[in-house]
Protein backbone atom coordinates (compact mmCIF):
# COMPACT_ATOMS: atom_id res chain seq x y z
CA UNK A 1 0.00 0.00 0.00
CA UNK A 2 1.37 3.42 -0.85
CA UNK A 3 1.41 6.46 1.44
CA UNK A 4 -1.57 8.07 -0.28
CA UNK A 5 -3.74 4.97 0.23
CA UNK A 6 -2.54 4.58 3.82
CA UNK A 7 -3.57 8.17 4.57
CA UNK A 8 -7.01 7.69 2.98
CA UNK A 9 -7.61 4.47 4.90
CA UNK A 10 -6.42 5.97 8.20
CA UNK A 11 -8.82 8.90 7.79
CA UNK A 12 -11.67 6.57 6.85
CA UNK A 13 -11.02 4.44 9.93
CA UNK A 14 -11.02 7.50 12.20
CA UNK A 15 -14.17 8.84 10.56
CA UNK A 16 -16.01 5.54 10.90
CA UNK A 17 -15.01 4.95 14.48
CA UNK A 18 -15.24 8.43 16.01
CA UNK A 19 -17.45 10.75 13.97
CA UNK A 20 -21.21 11.14 13.67
CA UNK A 21 -21.59 13.00 10.41
CA UNK A 22 -19.12 15.87 10.68
CA UNK A 23 -19.06 15.87 14.50
CA UNK A 24 -16.57 14.07 16.71
CA UNK A 25 -18.48 11.92 19.20
CA UNK A 26 -15.77 12.00 21.90
CA UNK A 27 -12.59 14.01 21.36
CA UNK A 28 -10.82 12.29 24.25
CA UNK A 29 -11.59 8.84 22.90
CA UNK A 30 -10.42 9.81 19.42
CA UNK A 31 -7.18 11.36 20.66
CA UNK A 32 -6.21 8.21 22.57
CA UNK A 33 -7.39 5.74 19.94
CA UNK A 34 -5.58 3.40 17.59
CA UNK A 35 -7.23 5.29 14.72
CA UNK A 36 -5.63 8.55 15.87
CA UNK A 37 -2.24 6.87 16.10
CA UNK A 38 -2.76 5.46 12.61
CA UNK A 39 -3.52 8.94 11.21
CA UNK A 40 -0.42 10.39 12.90
CA UNK A 41 1.70 7.53 11.55
CA UNK A 42 0.30 8.04 8.03
CA UNK A 43 1.22 11.73 8.19
CA UNK A 44 4.75 10.83 9.28
CA UNK A 45 5.05 8.31 6.46
CA UNK A 46 4.44 11.10 3.93
CA UNK A 47 8.04 12.21 4.51
CA UNK A 48 9.15 9.27 2.36
CA UNK A 49 6.62 9.92 -0.37
CA UNK A 50 7.52 11.07 -3.87
CA UNK A 51 4.88 13.77 -4.37
CA UNK A 52 5.44 13.72 -8.11
CA UNK A 53 3.61 10.38 -8.09
CA UNK A 54 0.31 12.01 -7.12
CA UNK A 55 -1.82 12.08 -10.23
CA UNK A 56 -2.67 15.60 -11.33
CA UNK A 57 -6.38 14.78 -11.33
CA UNK A 58 -6.13 13.58 -7.70
CA UNK A 59 -3.92 16.31 -6.26
CA UNK A 60 -6.73 18.37 -4.74
CA UNK A 61 -8.20 15.34 -2.99
CA UNK A 62 -4.77 14.29 -1.76
CA UNK A 63 -3.96 17.68 -0.23
CA UNK A 64 -7.42 17.92 1.35
CA UNK A 65 -6.77 14.52 2.94
CA UNK A 66 -3.43 15.80 4.25
CA UNK A 67 -5.14 18.88 5.70
CA UNK A 68 -7.89 16.80 7.31
CA UNK A 69 -5.36 14.35 8.73
CA UNK A 70 -3.40 17.18 10.35
CA UNK A 71 -6.62 18.54 11.86
CA UNK A 72 -7.44 15.08 13.29
CA UNK A 73 -3.88 14.64 14.57
CA UNK A 74 -3.97 18.03 16.33
CA UNK A 75 -7.55 17.78 17.57
CA UNK A 76 -6.65 17.54 21.26
CA UNK A 77 -4.66 20.77 21.11
CA UNK A 78 -7.39 22.40 19.01
CA UNK A 79 -10.05 21.43 21.55
CA UNK A 80 -8.25 23.55 24.17
CA UNK A 81 -8.12 26.68 21.96
CA UNK A 82 -10.75 29.25 21.07
CA UNK A 83 -9.70 29.27 17.42
CA UNK A 84 -7.50 27.29 15.02
CA UNK A 85 -5.31 30.40 14.88
CA UNK A 86 -4.55 29.91 18.60
CA UNK A 87 -2.98 26.51 17.94
CA UNK A 88 0.73 27.11 17.48
CA UNK A 89 1.56 23.91 15.59
CA UNK A 90 -1.40 24.36 13.26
Amino acid sequence: MNEEQALQEALAAALGAHFAGETVRDVGALCTSAEHARVARAIGDLAAMDFKRVRIAAQTAFWLNVFNAVVVRDLAERAQADSVRDVESF
